[in-house]
């Protein structure tokens, strides 16, 4: 079987190992399900994701949401409590609806440590101004000098995970090749948890944990055996995503990995 199982017993109708694409650009609700859906089979766990990029995904490889675009932090906000509409000013041109699903945190000045989930919003206006509305009103109002940054939903955009440099956070890998989303908008399943192939840097064996390949080489996307180093042997920081079942005898062939990414 090959279509997962939502959460509330229905099937879906898209299979994990095919991309969807409607026909333009259409944002986190375009696709069968929202961006961000749960669904099983057996024991593994897929999350439903949209792809609008110029580049290709490749099944069998660790894919994480992007750095958060420099323009759009620790920028001016202002909203009132009891609103669900607020303002931001950004640093540069910001299309429509580009954070829609996603998120905005107030991270200084009165209200800070709030944070919204994005229903829509406008292009900004000629001084980069965006009007968002929420799916929840604002509890506190913004006030003395406040600040907030914007985020897209950690399913939208995926990019092939760096490795240790951290730039994103380990989302899922794709059991399908997704082709770029830049004209019609991808959406497809990412697994996050129980058996998947994954295209491994170097061999590794039964059991091993994995960890993503180093950034900034042609391995970056695999997977590759967490190991000790140092003298008090200090563990990888980089995130474990999962232990070995059946290894992958030499460098840059696929190990079948139990995944742990996301339960």
């Amino acid at each position: 079987m090959a279509n997962p199982i939502l959460e509330n017993g229905v099937g879906s109708p898209q299979s994990i190992y095919e991309s969807f694409a409607p026909g333009g650009l259409n944002g986190v609700n375009g696709g069968h399900h929202p961006i961000g859906t749960k669904a099983r089979i057996d024991e593994r766990v897929f999350y439903y994701a949209s792809h609008s990029a110029s580049n290709t995904l490749t099944l069998g490889l660790v894919y994480g949401n992007p750095a958060p675009n420099a323009n759009d932090q620790n920028r001016v906000w202002a909203g009132t409590a009891g609103s669900r509409v607020i303002t931001v000013t950004c640093g540069a041109a910001v299309p429509a609806n580009l954070y829609a699903g996603g998120y905005f945190l107030a991270d200084s000045g009165t209200g800070a440590g709030q944070y919204f989930r994005i229903q829509n919003h406008t292009v900004a206006d000629g001084s980069f101004i965006i009007t968002a509305t929420l799916f929840d009103p604002v509890v506190v109002t913004a006030a003395a000098s406040p600040t907030g940054s914007l985020c897209k939903h950690p399913y939208v955009d995926n990019v092939v995970f760096p490795g240790n440099s951290q730039a994103a956070v380990v989302i899922g890998v794709p059991q399908v090749t997704v082709p770029g989303g830049n004209v019609n908008q991808q959406y497809y399943w990412t697994q996050t948890a129980g058996p998947a192939a994954l295209s491994c840097e170097g061999a590794v064996t039964i059991g091993q944990g994995i960890v993503p390949a180093t950034a900034a080489t042609s391995d970056a996307g695999q997977g590759k055996a967490a190991v000790e180093f140092g003298t008090v042997a200090v563990q990888d920081m980089l995130p474990l995503i999962g232990h070995v079942l059946i290894a992958n005898g030499t460098d840059e062939h696929h190990a079948l990995v139990y995944l742990n990414i996301r339960e």
